[in-house]
């Protein structure tokens, strides 16, 4: 049973994800590049995406193994790569899923200077930081005598959560565009346990043969929406609402900017969900703390084995205060950021055919893009250089390389075509793992169809 539940454990950390969305990033074609920068250069005069199409992104990952070094078949068995893989994990290992549809999206230039946009989004996030110690505890077990197990760096977190948004982008001068993108959200679940802390240590003990001692152990864990007892129910009509406006609620911004060094090199910037969600619908919230020494029991045979269970179980439940309430608690948003360099370089696109506005379309662009992830319990960064290419006036290519805490061989293709007003894109990462998605340590796919009108006269 243990290693079915490790190998269970092994499997949702595959399914991690970045959050990064480093092809989408200043591609200015797709109009959806807009939402990782309200102050990017927008091309079109007006888009509407497809509902629910116009943006698909999942993202898989995993650290530090990959689906294909459990499950390969090489002679192997399967214990021994658990045990491969329990090893090879460093001192913190994490798992971070992330999924988004797009629900509703269209955008609007006016006066040919400001540029307003507005949508729906709804995206799920999962979140485990995983200590060494805890999975060395929960594999091999305490015989390491000695040995204290720390679980401080223990973290989850999981949503699921609407997003209301409406944003404004404007040329305040010939070099530089900036915007701002108003939120609110609407949260359906949300679950987080933080200010864990606390240890475990195994030694030899003076009247038995060893003792446990778990020392200033601490965890809270707030909780939203989730059930609590195996009656209650949720359903469908009720996580809608919850998803429309009838959840906990929040607001956001996201704030951007374009500055042009030159006609041809730019720089761009953008700060995204800083915000927060004020949780105050169906909430359990859990204290748990206290110390506890265990030294095995002490036989006096007139007790029966019920008799020691119950004793010790009353002495371990009165050694930790349980407290539950449900009191509202407020949470910040995972805090964004992205900033790039984009050169642009040669024969300069046809623009008779009013496929695109503007002056400084270039054929290629060179760029590099760094990213990074801020919350309570976490900190993401990745870096990223790309080269992008028109191949007709209905064509483009962007290749890129990534290096991140998931992998540092992370090559990503994305395609955007304009058929008339309809626009397909589709990106993905880890294509030198296309032959094998198995062994690819991380997987981003995000496609969408959208409408684009450069020309309304």
């Amino acid at each position: 049973m243990r290693g079915i539940l490790t190998l269970m454990f092994f499997m949702m950390v595959f399914w991690g994800s970045a959050q990064n969305k480093q092809l989408l990033y200043d591609f200015n074609s797709v109009p959806q590049h807009g939402l990782l920068n309200p102050g990017a250069v927008i091309e079109q005069k007006f888009f509407v995406g497809v509902p629910i199409l116009s943006q698909v992104s999942f993202d898989v990952g995993g650290t530090p193994f990959s689906v294909y070094d459990l499950f390969s078949v090489n002679g192997t068995s399967i214990n021994s790569k658990l045990r491969a893989a329990v090893s090879g994990f460093g001192k913190t290992e994490f798992v971070n899923a992330h999924q988004q549809i797009e629900i509703l999206t269209a955008g609007f230039r006016i006066r040919n200077k400001g540029f307003m946009s507005a949508g729906i989004y709804q995206e799920s996030n999962l979140f485990f930081k995983v200590p060494k110690d805890v999975l060395d505890l929960w594999y091999y077990g305490n015989n390491d005598l000695g040995r204290t197990y720390s679980i401080e760096k223990t973290h989850a977190f999981g949503e699921l959560i609407n997003v209301f948004h409406v944003g404004y982008n404007v040329n305040v001068s010939d070099d530089l565009i900036v915007g701002g993108r108003f939120k609110i959200y609407s949260s359906a679940f949300h679950g987080s346990a933080t200010g864990t802390k606390g240890s475990l240590t195994t030694r030899a003990g003076t009247t038995n043969l060893i003792a446990h001692n778990f020392d200033n152990v601490h965890m809270i864990l707030n909780t939203s929406g989730i059930p609590g007892d195996e009656d209650d129910d949720v359903s469908p009509s009720d996580v809608m609402n919850r998803l429309l406006l009838g959840g906990n609620l929040g607001i956001g911004i996201d704030v951007g900017f374009t500055k042009f060094i030159s006609e041809n090199l730019k720089i761009t910037g953008s700060m995204l969900d800083f915000g927060f969600v004020n949780y105050s619908k169906e909430v359990r919230n859990f204290n748990i703390k206290g110390e506890y020494f265990f030294e095995g029991a002490e036989l006096l045979f007139e007790d029966t084995f019920e008799d020691y269970w119950n004793n010790y179980r009353q002495d371990f439940e009165e050694a930790f205060e349980d407290s539950e309430n449900s009191e509202s608690y407020i949470k910040m948003r995972p805090l964004k950021f992205n900033a790039g360099l984009h050169y642009s370089f040669g024969e300069k696109r046809d623009l008779s055919c009013n496929y695109a506005s503007g002056s400084k379309q270039y054929l290629n662009k060179l760029s590099g893009h760094f990213f990074a992830l801020m919350s309570d319990v976490h900190t993401r960064i990745a870096g990223t250089i790309a080269y992008e290419r028109w191949f007709s006036k209905h064509f483009q290519l962007k290749v890129s390389y990534t290096g991140d805490s998931f992998s540092y061989t992370n090559i990503g293709l994305g395609g955007a075509t304009q058929l008339g007003p309809v626009q397909f894109y589709l990106l993905a990462n880890n294509m030198l793992h296309i032959d094998n998605l198995y062994d690819a340590q991380a997987l981003t796919l995000q496609l969408g169809i959208n409408l684009n009108f450069y020309d309304l006269n």
